[in-house]
């Protein structure tokens, strides 16, 4: 698991790039950690704005409208990788 400060690597590298851009997509690796399906994350996050990015100790958490949050554990290898898009989401 990465540690502290890496963690907050990884969320300064996301808060940039992630704000204000529309969910369109979500690839899960490894299912059997989430707390719901794959399919049912699937659509509570898809067409969502990222808010933005933080971390609370070693997770991520992604901030999205609707007061809806995103908690990612980075696990063993510390690996989230955002998929570029076509454009940000318009101003709300």
């Amino acid at each position: 698991m990465p540690e502290l400060p890496e963690a907050e690597t990884i969320v300064r590298g996301l808060r940039r790039p992630l704000t204000g851009r529309r969910i369109t997509g979500l690839s899960v690796r490894h299912a059997d950690v989430l707390r719901e399906s794959a399919a049912s994350l699937r659509r509570r996050v898809r067409g969502a704005v990222v808010e933005g990015v933080g971390r609370r100790g070693k997770n991520v958490v992604i901030a999205l409208d609707g007061g809806r949050v995103l908690l990612v554990n980075l696990g063993m290898t510390g690996r989230l990788l955002p998929q570029p898009g076509r454009r940000p989401a318009p101003p709300a």
